[in-house]
């Protein structure tokens, strides 16, 4: 096996034949000839919101008849119809830092499930405590002036305030 970093990018364009167009690596603008944009963020959690739809609501559902399917028993166990498009009801995807999360993982502490989680999860003001802790570049404390004043927070600071 040979891995060559050129097959690792994130960001390319190909033509309609799909090759792959040089492009400007710092402006990312789309090079001439392109019809796709291909993106591969390995540092993105997605993280969806689904409705739970009960039969009732399907009962009541305006959507024209085209739009409605039968279920037949493939939604656990519920037999009758789903109204085409009406479960996802939100998607937001986050990044996280590599540095803090591998160094998290490496620590024992948390698996790296978990560190991923932690570090999308966690406001500035943690994150830089997350840094701090495990030696992760720069960062601060979570008793310094600069936490004290960062204008953030998430589930896991406002637990300890």
């Amino acid at each position: 096996m040979k891995i060559k970093k050129e097959h690792l990018k994130t960001l390319w364009y190909e033509d309609a034949d799909g090759n792959i167009l040089e492009h400007d690596n710092e402006s990312y603008l789309c090079p001439k000839g392109a019809k796709f944009q291909n993106s591969m963020f390995p540092n993105i959690v997605r993280h969806n919101v689904l409705e739970l739809i009960k039969q009732e609501d399907v009962d009541k559902c305006p959507h024209p008849r085209e739009n409605i399917n039968k279920t037949y028993g493939w939604i656990d166990g519920i037999e009758g119809r789903r109204c085409v498009g009406s479960r996802e009801i939100m998607s937001m995807s986050s990044s996280w830092p590599e540095d803090i999360v591998l160094s998290i993982a490496n620590s024992g502490d948390y698996t790296l499930k978990e560190a991923i989680l932690i570090c999308v999860k966690a406001c500035e003001r943690c994150l830089n405590v997350l840094a701090h802790k495990y030696k992760a570049g720069d960062g601060y404390s979570d008793d310094s002036e600069e936490y004290k004043q960062c204008g953030t927070s998430c589930q896991f600071c406002r637990e300890v305030e």
